[in-house]
């Protein structure tokens, strides 16, 4: 074989092996990108399975991430519905008795000094202090009366009304009888003397039936008091009326002594009020008599007159009468030359403490009777919360426990409250 035979036979198998390397490297690179083809789209139907669920239209809790039938027998194995993942599809699957999806504005609570100064409304009343009866001290028949009508005004020594008693009767008899027939027996005379005396007696009638030797068969019954006539205390009035914010509520109406009635000895006969002092009643919250107390300043505003008055709390009632919503507290005024008149309007501003706590505003707050809640905001939904409160200021409510300032709540609580379903908290669930 020639040496040009040689070579052409090596230079054939130099370009079969360059084609043949040339063949596998075309095969590996389209191998290699079917391969990464196919990775990438087992990817992607990877993803796209996390991305979408599938549920039972029948019976929503039947939730899976791949396409099915409902196991439930009464679907009749109905296929799964697609449906594209939601965040906040596990909001709106939670029970709404104890979380509600809304858009509504809130706030956070804050935490800043606030004086517990309130305003409250009352009204000007008689001091009962100055009320005063007038009691028969005998019993017997009114034969003349001189105070007819309510509000008629009594002077100290003026005359009230006459009555017959036969027992004033018999005791002037046994008077004139121990003067005229043993005059020497002071003893006997002074006792019998006293007991008229007792009996109503005035100096002045003594006179009168020594001098005459006659008995009185009337005997007149003179005030002890400055004041006003009043008809006894409607006390049924009282316990029926809601409107009417004075307790002593006195009737307008006639007064119930007539000429030709008959009195019993320690009865009652007529009612006598004085304005030279007079109270002022004011309604208090329950949520606002834990700021006062006994001595506590309050400015005064009559509205007749509009002129601000400084005084003091003097009292407060330690319970809450019936039909009222209010704590009354008194605060007793001087009225000499009658300038406060009785039944007047008044507003009182009384400055409470500094307190240095946690406020949130009160329509924030939903009361349930055993227990407050607020309306906490949780990404788009708003979960009920239990809270303790203390003292209201000024539309503002403390909170005690519950909150931080990092909270945020929703302002109106009441918007988000089911009124007719029960509300579930954290502490219900536990």
């Amino acid at each position: 074989m020639s040496v040009k035979h040689k070579l052409d036979s090596q230079v054939v198998t130099t370009v079969k092996l360059l084609y043949t390397l040339i063949f596998m490297g075309v095969i590996l690179t389209i191998h290699s990108c079917n391969k990464n083809t196919t990775q990438k789209n087992e990817s992607a139907n990877v993803n796209d399975s996390l991305a979408l669920i599938y549920y039972c239209p029948m019976h929503p809790n039947i939730v899976q991430n791949h396409p099915g039938k409902c196991p439930i027998k009464e679907c009749n194995g109905m296929d799964l519905v697609l449906k594209m993942h939601d965040d906040h599809l596990v909001d709106v699957i939670k029970p709404v008795n104890n979380n509600v999806l809304a858009a509504i504005k809130t706030v956070k609570p804050i935490f800043i000094k606030k004086k517990l100064d309130f305003t409250a409304n009352g009204i000007i009343e008689y001091d009962i202090r100055a009320e005063r009866n007038i009691i028969s001290l005998v019993s017997g028949r009114i034969e003349k009366l001189y105070i007819k009508y309510p509000f008629q005004p009594v002077q100290k020594g003026q005359k009230l009304f006459e009555i017959y008693s036969p027992e004033l009767v018999a005791a002037q008899e046994n008077y004139l009888y121990a003067i005229a027939n043993d005059s020497s027996d002071q003893t006997l005379i002074t006792a019998i003397k006293q007991k008229l005396l007792l009996l109503g007696f005035r100096d002045l009638m003594f006179k009168q039936i020594e001098n005459s030797k006659l008995p009185l068969h009337t005997v007149s019954i003179y005030s002890p008091f400055n004041g006003y006539a009043y008809a006894m205390r409607d006390s049924e009035n009282v316990m029926t009326s809601t409107s009417n914010v004075t307790d002593n509520n006195y009737s307008s109406k006639e007064l119930p002594l007539k000429e030709g009635n008959y009195v019993m000895m320690g009865e009652p006969v007529i009612n006598i009020v004085s304005t030279a002092d007079v109270a002022a009643i004011i309604q208090v919250k329950p949520f606002d008599i834990s700021k006062i107390k006994v001595g506590e300043d309050v400015a005064i505003t009559i509205n007749s007159d509009s002129v601000e008055v400084r005084a003091k709390i003097d009292f407060i009632e330690p319970f809450i009468k019936l039909f009222s919503k209010f704590i009354r507290v008194r605060i007793y005024l001087k009225n000499p030359d009658n300038k406060y008149k009785v039944g007047s309007v008044l507003n009182v501003k009384i400055a409470g403490n500094e307190l240095e706590t946690l406020w949130v505003p009160q329509t924030s707050i939903v009361d349930l009777g055993t227990k407050k809640i607020v309306w906490l905001k949780s990404k788009s939904s708003f979960r009920a919360a239990i809270v303790e409160t203390g003292v209201v200021s000024n539309n503002m409510i403390e909170i005690s426990d519950g909150l931080t300032e990092e909270s945020e709540i929703a302002l109106e609580g009441h918007y988000l409250t089911d009124s007719e379903s029960f509300i579930n908290t954290n502490e219900d669930e536990k």
